[in-house]
């Protein structure tokens, strides 16, 4: 609690009275509330005040340990020191005099769930620590490590010094999702070469496909560089909540996780928000029987249409099994077979309201390719395939 100065002077005119709720240990159950006076208030009577104030927050919160700056500001950090942004904003902010019990544990409650949560859908081995919050082709655009090996000697060849190496299973565009066979070589091959590996899990719950499995790597046993392996997951693509911006980083690397937190200080999430999303994930019974099904259902039939529309104009694509998308060859109708053309395509695409990604932007070595989400109703894919033939009516594709 930041005290105004006028009070903590004892120069207001008017008989000031304020609470301060603060939660006990039978879990929210009660309330200890603190009258704080205008008489209390006043400059000599501010040190015993403070004192009494950290007395109680070392009784109802005998986890955290209680300081009191010079400056008047209180702060209440964990023992573990990772729950600080949370319970700073929430005792420090100006003007605040009601702390509402349940969201100054909403950080703790979050990680933890989140934590519950990877274990079960990642299936580790054992349950991860909420504290710890990378020869021949067989199909297009496959991940081989002969590949890694070649783009990581041009780039030393460059002299491009690389730290890391970025996978994203499911793949996105392409909907790949990789065997645990080539995630072991991949993470061995960034071991040799003391590579960082930040896994982007993002989409692992968007398999719609029956048969299909995916492979987390915290579901390994044993990684071949655990302090340098990072993975990420969100809640933006499974649960299609992009908005919310919330997510996690787990590692078990201490100093990514201290350098992580000075950035989170300045990008933290609302304590509602938190409060929310652990609820959701808490409840896994509906997330299991109801959600998961009827979104994967939806996705299988969006991607069944999407699939045979491409088909009647004769594009080629990449038929996977994950994803919100499908990565579509759109190279016979380019003017000529240039990245400026593909660019081309993509304006007048635009221009018939149609937003589509383009080859380019991921980087795709040859042009034409492009990248459409068939995440929507029915209504609005057939709209958007409607129009998305416009610019072709020169050519032979059925309208």
């Amino acid at each position: 609690h930041t005290f105004d100065k006028r009070l903590a002077d004892g120069t207001t005119t008017s008989p000031v009275h304020k609470s301060l709720a603060l939660p006990t240990s039978d879990h929210n159950s009660k309330r200890t509330f603190c009258t704080l006076t205008r008489s209390m208030l006043q400059q000599r009577l501010r040190n015993k005040l403070e004192a009494a104030v950290a007395a109680i927050l070392h009784a109802v919160w005998p986890w955290a340990n209680c300081e009191l700056w010079s400056d008047g500001l209180m702060a209440m950090i964990t023992q573990a020191g990772n729950c600080y942004t949370l319970s700073k904003c929430i005792l420090c902010a100006c003007g605040t005099f009601v702390s509402s019990p349940p969201l100054t544990r909403l950080l703790c409650s979050l990680k933890e769930e989140m934590a519950r949560f990877l274990t079960d859908y990642c299936r580790a081995p054992a349950p991860l620590d909420p504290e710890n919050m990378e020869s021949g082709e067989t199909y297009p655009f496959q991940l081989t490590v002969p590949k890694l090996e070649a783009a990581l000697t041009s780039a030393q060849d460059k002299e491009i010094c690389v730290r890391g190496l970025i996978l994203i299973n499911p793949h996105n565009p392409l909907g790949d999702i990789y065997p645990a066979d080539d995630l072991m070589s991949y993470l061995q091959f960034a071991k040799r070469h003391k590579l960082h590996v930040i896994m982007d899990e993002i989409y692992m719950l968007t398999i719609f496909k029956e048969g299909v499995e995916f492979t987390s790597v915290l579901s390994f046993d044993c990684l071949p560089d655990p302090s340098r392996t990072h993975v990420m997951w969100s809640l933006s693509k499974d649960f299609a909540a992009s908005g919310l911006r919330i997510g996690v980083l787990y590692t078990c690397n201490s100093e990514v996780i201290q350098a992580l937190g000075k950035i989170a200080y300045v990008h933290g999430v609302p304590g509602p928000l938190q409060s929310s999303v652990a609820q959701l994930l808490r409840d896994r019974e509906w997330i299991d029987s109801e959600f998961l099904p009827t979104n994967r259902a939806r996705l299988l039939a969006a991607h069944t249409y999407m699939a045979g529309r491409l088909r009647s104009m004769g594009v080629p694509y990449l038929d996977r099994a994950s994803g919100l998308y499908i990565w579509a060859n759109f190279q016979q109708f380019l003017k000529e077979p240039t990245f400026e053309a593909e660019v081309e395509l993509w304006r007048a695409l635009i221009q018939a309201k149609v937003l589509i990604g383009h080859g380019q932007a991921f980087l795709c070595p040859e042009p034409g390719w492009v990248r459409l989400v068939f995440s929507e109703k029915q209504q609005s894919l057939h709209l958007g395939m409607t129009s998305c033939c416009i610019p072709f009516r020169n050519s032979s594709v059925e309208q």
